[in-house]
């Protein structure tokens, strides 16, 4: 029933003259932070730098030309000469210290012409030094006894080399004269003992002029083959034959032991693996005027540090 004309509101709309209303889809759910995590990050471009451009062959050969031109005019500047002959100048005397403090603390004798060999660095390669350095490479990094005695006529350089191998050796070294040896008795006293244990403990032990000593020759067997038993190496120089060293340290009780060691532990029964205890040394001597001369002139170069004495 429609309302009257007059109803309050007016007459009613017809419905079929209101526009259709729209219909809107709702809006899709928002992913979870899990979901949105698990999808794939959009992929990215790579895009490559851009490159120098290269020069031809011919600008890089004149590169390196004028590079070359520029280190010759300063190798050629005086000022630049001055300050490399400087710097040699230091490191030479820097060198010729250490040694000298190497000396005072391995011991090693005072005399001039010995030490103008043990200090050069270009030393003569004579028998005697050749034959040291035989057994050191012998030896190697190995922790084995070694003993080496080179014998030969006196002034053939066998304390020079002896000196010069120790002052090189890369371990704790100790130089000292048979004579002193001999002359320190293995009684107990406290001075004695403290040497007597040095002695046995230095990795390199240098005995020059073995024979010439005082003494019971049972003491230097002893130290010759405890030393050997605790791996260490004994460098030794004497003016007598090995068959006078033999009938000299080679009987009783130390020196049966020593006589085994050395000839089948370390000579290997003569195999060419092993290392010959005894090596004789022979040539001109080194105290002759011309020989004295040369040595002169290289303690010159190789030694003369500023306010240092002999030792």
């Amino acid at each position: 029933m429609n309302p009257p004309d007059d109803h309050p509101f007016g007459p009613e709309p017809e419905r079929s003259r209101l526009p259709p209303a729209e219909t809107v889809d709702p809006p899709p759910p928002a992913e979870s932070s899990a979901e949105a995590s698990d999808a794939p990050p959009p992929p990215v471009r790579w895009i490559p730098p851009p490159r120098d451009p290269i020069g031809k062959p011919g600008d890089l050969a004149g590169d390196l030309f004028s590079a070359l031109d520029r280190l010759k005019l300063r190798a050629l500047d005086p000022e630049h000469q001055a300050a490399v002959a400087r710097e040699l100048e230091r490191n030479r005397l820097a060198a010729a210290r250490t040694l000298r403090s190497l000396a005072r603390e391995r011991d090693l004798p005072d005399d001039e012409d010995l030490r103008a060999v043990a200090f050069d660095d270009d030393a003569v390669e004579t028998p005697a030094l050749a034959a040291f350095r035989a057994a050191l490479a012998w030896r190697g990094g190995r922790r084995r006894g070694c003993v080496r005695v080179v014998g030969g006529p006196p002034g053939v350089g066998k304390t020079a080399a002896l000196a010069h191998t120790t002052l090189r050796f890369e371990g704790a070294a100790l130089f000292v004269p048979a004579a002193e040896i001999g002359a320190t008795p293995r009684n107990g006293w406290s001075e004695h003992a403290a040497k007597w244990s040095r002695w046995l403990a230095m990795p390199l032990l240098a005995v020059d002029d073995l024979g010439t000593e005082a003494g019971d020759p049972e003491h230097i067997a002893a130290l010759l083959t405890q030393r050997y038993d605790g791996g260490r190496v004994t460098l030794v120089t004497t003016n007598l034959t090995a068959g006078a060293l033999a009938a000299r340290y080679f009987t009783g009780e130390h020196r049966e032991r020593l006589a085994d060691r050395l000839s089948r532990a370390q000579g290997h029964a003569g195999e060419p693996s092993g290392l010959p205890w005894y090596v004789t040394t022979t040539g001109e001597s080194l105290r002759s005027p011309a020989a004295r001369r040369e040595l002169a002139a290289r303690a010159g170069a190789c030694s003369g540090v500023p306010g240092e004495g002999g030792r």
